[in-house]
């Protein structure tokens, strides 16, 4: 996804050694007896820490702690 600028938007923005604000965009498609009825796309600021978490259950050690901030609907662009 891009800003109104067509300049690409990071994914992940590094805000301390133990957390990472990461971008999420979602296309969400509602359908009733196979007819399309909603189609919705949202943008998630993610925000990723680091966590002493078992390694076994999650290798990576880290965690979703929270939204960064409110979820923003994103208009889909038209292609030609």
């Amino acid at each position: 996804m891009h800003d109104g600028d067509k300049h690409p938007l990071p994914r992940v923005e590094t805000l301390s050694r133990d957390a990472w604000r990461v971008t999420l965009d979602v296309a969400v498609e509602e359908y009733y007896q196979n007819e399309p009825v909603k189609k919705a796309l949202v943008r998630y600021p993610l925000q990723v820490v680091r966590d002493a978490i078992d390694a076994e259950k999650n290798p990576w050690g880290l965690a979703i702690d929270c939204t960064d901030a409110a979820p923003q609907r994103l208009v889909a662009e038209e292609k030609p």
